[in-house]
């Protein structure tokens, strides 16, 4: 079982051609749907690859480690998020200054860390602490 989630960003955002795009593959005036499609007998089945237009409905890459799973193996680092990315990056923040307190002698990994977060203009109240 997949389920998707996708909150919208407003008219015009990538966000919502997702959601269009998905809901134009269901039953009209459906949100909710099992995607189905025909075999090569012409058996309906559960499960869709392809979408109307031949393209891979779906690519999961992975899996891959924790971005900054080996942040502490260098001296310099750089560290970005996106958008709710600001969670990892926020722990990430916490950790280094957290183990740059405890343990300020001598040498420490990272010794610099650079930190950035990007997001719309329109999203930062929604970020707002």
């Amino acid at each position: 079982t997949f389920t998707v989630h996708i909150q919208t960003q407003g008219k015009g955002s990538w966000t919502k051609a997702v959601y269009d795009y998905m809901l134009s593959l269901g039953p009209a005036r459906q949100p909710i749907f099992k995607f189905t499609s025909r075999d090569d007998t012409g058996v309906l089945t559960d499960g869709r690859v392809n979408g109307p237009d031949g393209q891979q409905l779906f690519l999961i890459d992975g899996p891959h480690s924790a971005p900054t799973q080996h942040m502490s193996e260098y001296d310099h680092v750089f560290v970005c998020g996106a958008g709710i990315g600001l969670t990892p990056v926020a722990s990430c923040v916490q950790s280094v200054v957290f183990h740059r307190w405890l343990f300020s002698i001598g040498k420490c990994y990272p010794s610099h860390a650079h930190f950035a977060w990007v997001v719309s203009y329109r999203d930062v109240k929604a970020y707002r602490w």
